[in-house]
């Protein structure tokens, strides 16, 4: 099996994706390079000539999916005014449909023991970093001197919630009597809640009476 033509960095970009979908789906474990190989269809030698071992692979391939994941965030940049909320909806409506297979990836790879937070480079831009200190910017903007929920622990909520969605929304819907399958028709009402917890947090909206 050849290489597809083109250059090298969209060869590169076409394992990544690649091993990301495979790594998503089945786990870094059960994947080998081989795997990856014949998904992207080109030798696995020329994986070893690009990434190295698996493992660096892997690296790459979660280095990817971070890096997607600011970007989204870095391209809609959110003021102190409501207008925020409709980016806010945006983005989490990405990381709850388009953007899901980066927090399968980092799922798998955590539950795996393969600690992805160890892969991730010095100066890295993260998603989650950059919406702690957007939120942080907005609460200094809007919300009076004093006591105030930990930005960095918004953020780390935010993603909890959205990463627990992507991977246990069968379980969580139906341990509520709520039917599976509805899921996907139900992520607006979703977003909604979701936004309710980072405007009241955050300043954007404002806090009960």
């Amino acid at each position: 099996m050849s290489a597809p033509r083109g250059d090298s960095e969209q060869t590169k970009a076409e394992i990544l994706a690649a091993a990301q979908r495979l790594f998503a789906e089945q786990g870094i474990s059960a994947v080998s390079v081989r795997d990856v190989a014949s998904e992207a269809g080109v030798t696995h030698g020329l994986i070893h000539h690009y990434f190295g071992t698996k493992e660096q692979l892997a690296a790459a391939a979660i280095r990817a999916a971070v890096s997607a994941s600011a970007e989204v965030l870095v391209a809609n940049p959110v003021d102190t005014d409501l207008a925020s909320l409709d980016v806010m909806r945006r983005v989490l409506r990405y990381f709850l449909t388009d953007g899901k297979g980066g927090a399968l990836l980092l799922a798998r790879a955590e539950l795996g023991g393969f600690e992805p937070e160890k892969m991730e480079t010095p100066g890295m831009v993260r998603s989650l970093r950059v919406m702690a200190e957007r939120f942080a910017h907005l609460q200094t903007e809007t919300l009076p001197p004093g006591d105030k929920p930990d930005p960095a622990l918004i953020a780390v909520f935010v993603g909890a919630a959205m990463v627990g969605l992507i991977i246990m929304h069968p379980w969580l819907m139906t341990t509520v009597g709520l039917r599976p399958e509805d899921f996907d028709g139900r992520i607006d009402e979703i977003i909604e809640i979701a936004i309710a917890f980072v405007g009241l947090a955050t300043g954007l909206l404002p806090q009960p009476s």
